[in-house]
């Protein structure tokens, strides 16, 4: 696209932001109307106060009220008029991109008047959602549930399967903090973690999502965190797991945390600015699963990780708020491999350090109006130290020839560098047209500088040869990739009817062009008659309709429906990688500039009931098509022109080629047997088929002989078709207990020598986790909580998947699937203040 018409669009939007009010998927609305309890007449004019904020509004003349930009958390709402009692309701929930409907009813009373305090109740079928969504509180992944990251709690979730959520790649997820992603661009992984403690909520949306979101195909799962309140509060938290009782392991983990906010005053002699900060901050120490192997070569700890996440909110004005945070993030640690369990010292250390720097300025212009702009510099960079000092004679293998044997000297042949720095620009926007109009539009642009130095040999076993030989992957380039979106949405309720209708325009431009092939690579090309490959990315703009539809059967009814387009680009690793088409090593793999976005089709149908009071039942259906996969295509010269002396033999390129299906349905229900007891299950069967599992599929098989698999499709590696979860959470004023079990039908794999992937079945896995904490000594002025925890009471054996070491899968930090060694017992305590 023509820079004009860049300018165009972004001239046009602005435009639309001095009219309409932005949205930036962080915060929620209060709304309702205000009457008086005996005669039912509407209150204008009674004021409506959010407690320990700046924030409010006033009754109009129907008595309708909204308080828009209300970040997501839970709050006491007061409503107060002259000649009423003064009403307030607490507990009140704020949930991501929703309206709490919150009415009041205000009572006349004689002199003195008297306040009256109500709890509200949580609601379980929100009627403004119409895809399948799901809200994690920041209390209970800090207090109630036995996991030790957001992460974990998406894996209790119905429809996921390790990272991968409703049949789709892990890298088809969108992860977001405070509504910015925190994933770099190459590998489209996490890259920045942050303290549990600074979590609000967690909204996960596994079905269709509305047009705001862009770049997933798959599910967005978008993180809150905290700002700081109007009165100073915080705590910390430690827990450990070095307890070898014979009946458990250990890791030697520790982890500490630490968090504080509230209200700052800046002036001379008097108020100027008011303000309020939030920061928090945790370190983990680890010695990892293989403490016993690891230790005795690198001492404690071999895994090292801390991060800070800090907030610094100005209210520079009646209707504007100034907003500052800043995110780090640094890990440090070496990866056991048993491959290398006889020469521990020459495995590579590796490090990931990222932060980020964001500012938003957001104005109210009426109750129904307001702007917001968010900006932010995201950098990481990560490195591995290991040693490509003549690699072939370097390493010494137990068998000479096999490359799998374990390696008795040298080095990781392995060194890197990659720098990613990314500036993100959101633009949204909103107005109350009316009561029934609620419209969406918005603008979303991030810019990538992208640096790498790579070197990496990888042994194998060529084809027809007893010696070993060696995969290198290569790269040393910059880019500047660009994405462009524009967003226009509509949410219309009539008649209890809630219709959310969206398109998105996104514009991907990769930003390479290759300006000659090297003569080698051209002369092989030929030689294999492979296709010519593309010499400048194209710039791709596609169009997504979402379309999501919410209506009420009876009052305790409800059903909804859902259909979308969903585009992303790739990891942009598989373009950019060996990007000069060098020929090194045995069969090298080739980037394609011209990769397509991928595609993922989706719809579903829900149906909600709630039973009774504490009875609440959700049955989903679901389909999923996925179009324009990546995975490898492998040429490899016939046995008649290759010769001792070849090298390579071949090449691999990336192409669009792949393609999956997902299909199954979910049931839910929830259960409230007393007040101290409550209960959840979900039940999930999921059929995930497709060609490819990997983006280097076709090229793993090629190394070992393997014929092409051609298009017939297999069961994905997250193929699990049945999943059951129940978690129970019992709670007096004593003590809380919190349990979780969960049961997992067979994953595929293959066996060796197969020609088909996927055909045979691991077994079935089942994990019980319990959480029991004590409930509250005082301290120091606060409230002390021990706790301990007990992760797979039962001590299952279940098995552990190999890890995916290929490529731009080795970067990963945790593998939620292959989480499981044996009973561990942790023990710890939080501190409130």
């Amino acid at each position: 696209m023509r820079s004009q018409s860049y300018i165009a669009l972004i001239s046009f939007t602005l435009i639309l932001a001095l009219t309409y009010h932005l949205h930036a998927g962080i915060t929620g609305t209060i709304s309702g109307t205000i009457r008086d309890k005996e005669s039912d007449n509407l209150l204008p004019g009674a004021a409506v106060i959010v407690e320990g904020t700046t924030m409010g509004a006033m009754a109009d003349k129907n008595g309708f009220y909204m308080i828009h930009n209300l970040p997501a958390g839970t709050y006491d709402v007061n409503v107060s008029m002259i000649g009423y009692s003064k009403f307030t309701i607490k507990n009140v929930k704020v949930n991501v991109d929703l309206n709490t409907d919150l009415n009041f009813y205000l009572t006349t009373k004689v002199l003195p008047l008297e306040e009256v305090v109500v709890t509200k109740s949580r609601e379980l079928i929100q009627s403004e959602i119409t895809s399948s969504t799901y809200f994690i509180s920041g209390e209970e992944i800090n207090q109630k549930l036995p996991i030790d990251s957001y992460l974990d709690a998406i894996q209790l979730l119905p429809g996921a399967v390790g990272n991968h959520i409703r049949g789709g790649r892990e890298t088809d997820a969108l992860y977001m903090l405070d509504g910015l992603p925190i994933q770099g661009g190459l590998s489209r992984e996490i890259s920045s973690y942050f303290p549990n403690s600074s979590i609000v909520e967690m909204m996960v949306q596994t079905g269709g999502f509305t047009a705001e979101y862009g770049q997933a195909s798959s599910g967005i799962v978008n993180v809150v965190t905290k700002d700081g309140r109007n009165k100073v509060a915080g705590g910390a938290k430690i827990y450990t797991d070095f307890f070898d009782t014979g009946l458990t392991g250990n890791d030697n983990t520790r982890r500490l945390e630490f968090n504080v906010g509230g209200p700052v005053t800046i002036g001379l002699g008097g108020p100027l600015i008011n303000a309020n900060y939030f920061i928090s901050a945790d370190l983990n120490l680890s010695d990892t699963p293989f403490r016993k192997q690891m230790r005795e070569t690198f001492g404690s700890p071999i895994f090292k990780n801390y991060n800070l996440n800090s907030k610094l909110s100005f209210d520079i004005g009646s209707n504007t708020i100034l907003t500052f945070q800043g995110l780090l993030s640094n890990w440090n640690w070496r990866q056991f491999d048993p491959q290398w369990e006889l020469n521990l010292p020459g495995l590579a250390e590796n490090k990931h350090y990222s932060h980020r720097l964001s500012v938003s300025l957001t104005h109210t212009f009426s109750p129904k109006f307001f702007a917001s702009l968010r900006a932010a510099s995201y950098s990481y960079k990560r490195t591995v130290a290991g040693s490509l000092d003549e690699p072939q004679t370097n390493l010494v293998f137990e068998n000479p020839e096999d490359p799998f044997s374990r390696i008795l000297s040298g080095e990781q042949p392995w060194v890197e560098e990659t720098k990613e720095n990314i500036a993100v620009f959101k633009l949204d926007f909103v107005g109350q047209l009316n009561s029934k109009h609620l419209l969406k539009a918005g603008i979303d642009f991030q810019n990538y500088d992208l640096r790498s130095q790579a070197d990496r040999l990888t042994p194998i076993r060529a084809l027809k040869s007893t010696s070993i030989s060696f995969l290198e992957s290569q790269n040393d380039f910059t880019y500047s990739p660009q994405f462009l979106a524009f967003y226009i949405q509509d949410k219309i309720e009539v008649n209890g009817i809630t219709t959310n209708l969206g398109l998105r325009y996104d514009i991907f431009a990769p930003q390479i062009s290759i300006e000659q092939f090297p003569q080698e690579f051209q002369e092989l090309r030929d030689l294999l008659h492979a296709p010519i490959s593309e010499t400048k990315a194209p710039i791709s703009n596609p169009i997504s309709p979402r379309l999501g539809v919410a209506i009420p059967l009876s009052e305790n009814e409800r059903v909804h429906v859902n259909y979308g387009w969903y585009y992303q680009m790739p990891p942009l690793y598989y373009l950019y990688t060996n990007s000069d088409h060098q020929l090194n090593g045995y069969l090298p793999i080739i980037g394609n500039v011209d990769l397509k976005p991928i595609k993922t089709t989706t719809a579903e149908f829900s149906y909600k009931r709630l039973i009774s009071d504490d009875w609440f039942f959700m049955l989903t259906g679901f389909v999923k098509q996925f179009k324009n996969l990546v995975d490898t295509q492998t040429f490899i010269l016939p046995d008649s022109l290759r010769t001792l002396e070849t090298s390579p033999v071949g090449f691999s390129r990336y192409s669009s080629s792949a393609f999956g299906k997902a299909t199954g349905f979910e049931v839910s229900l929830q259960k409230r047997f007393t007040k101290e007891l409550s209960t959840r299950v979900s039940y999930t069967y999921l059929k995930a088929n497709g060609t490819s599992s990997a983006a280097e599929d076709e090229f793993n098989r090629a190394i070992i002989g393997a014929p092409p698999k051609g298009k017939p499709q297999f069961p994905l590696s997250w193929d699990q078709r049945h999943s059951f979860i129940l978690n129970a959470d019992f709670e007096t004023r004593q003590f809380h207990v919190n349990a979780f079990y969960r049961l997992f039908s067979p994953l595929p794999f293959t066996t060796p020598g197969s020609p088909v992937p996927n055909n045979a079945r691991l077994s079935w896995r089942n994990i019980f986790d319990i959480k029991v904490s004590i409930k509250s000594w005082r301290l120091l002025g606060g409230k002390l909580f021990p706790f301990f925890e007990i992760r797979n009471l039962f001590d299952e054996k279940n098995i552990i998947n190999p890890s995916d070491d290929t490529g731009i899968h080795a970067y990963r930090l945790f593998d939620p699937i292959n989480s499981n060694f044996g009973r561990r017992l942790r023990a710890g305590a939080s501190l409130e203040f």
